[in-house]
């Protein structure tokens, strides 16, 4: 498990045929400063390049649009 801040957790689960990954995301409100929102959309495009291509992903949560 991964933890970013209190924004973004990552699970990654061992599976049969292929593992998964779940990832959760609570944006910041459109009341915060647009670097925070930026900054956060950045780390999520990180993890998510991270992640084995042959895994499920599921990005799930809140993006406050």
């Amino acid at each position: 498990m991964q933890v970013h801040k209190d924004r973004l957790l990552m699970v990654g689960i061992k599976a049969y045929p292929v593992d998964i990954m779940i990832v959760q995301v609570y944006m910041p409100t459109t009341a915060s400063e647009e670097e925070e929102v930026d900054n956060l959309y950045e780390i999520i495009e990180e993890k998510l390049a991270d992640i084995k291509g042959k895994d499920y992903t599921v990005v799930m949560g809140d993006w406050n649009a």
